[in-house]
């Protein structure tokens, strides 16, 4: 793969992940939203998104739980599990994509949403949504981030440029 591109989608790969992690706490289930359209279309990132986004784990399962329960008023329960680091991604990919569906959630139940995320994937009690959304941006973005900025580093080896 030609080195300008690898080094181009390296680049707008930070610029799209660091709008997620700083944008202000009511702008962060868009900002996620965005992030997820943008990588689904990318030429380079959407098989590895789609890879990650069909891997059945229990983390997915918890997960749905987690805004399930928040949208009927139960109780969230659980705790993150991860065994390798595709694992951990597809945790990651599927947790931003359950923060796209806390812009639709109003007060009360997007604060649940979001502390009810965070402590599953912290193990850690929040009080406060705005200090559930640290721990989702370090975990979730970072740990989605680091991935996909991995798996171009490791095609960019399997696929090199050649001239011709």
């Amino acid at each position: 793969m030609d080195p300008q591109v690898i080094q181009r989608a390296r680049y707008v790969l930070r610029t799209r992940f660091r709008r997620a992690q700083t944008c202000p706490p009511a702008l962060f289930p868009s900002a996620c939203k965005q992030l997820l359209s943008w990588l689904e279309n990318h030429p380079v990132l959407s098989s590895l998104v789609t890879r990650l986004a069909s891997m059945a784990t229990e983390s997915r399962e918890q997960i749905d739980k987690i805004i399930a329960d928040v949208i009927a008023g139960r109780v969230c329960s659980g705790f993150y599990a991860a065994t390798s680091t595709e694992e951990h991604a597809a945790l990651c990919l599927h947790t931003a994509r359950a923060l796209t569906m806390t812009g639709e959630l109003q007060g009360y139940l997007r604060d649940s949403a979001f502390t009810g995320l965070a402590e599953y994937l912290t193990e850690d009690h929040f009080e406060r949504a705005e200090d559930a959304i640290k721990p989702l941006r370090d975990v979730a973005i970072d740990g989605l981030y680091e991935y996909l900025d991995e798996q171009i580093d490791t095609r960019n080896v399997i696929y090199p440029a050649f001239p011709f």
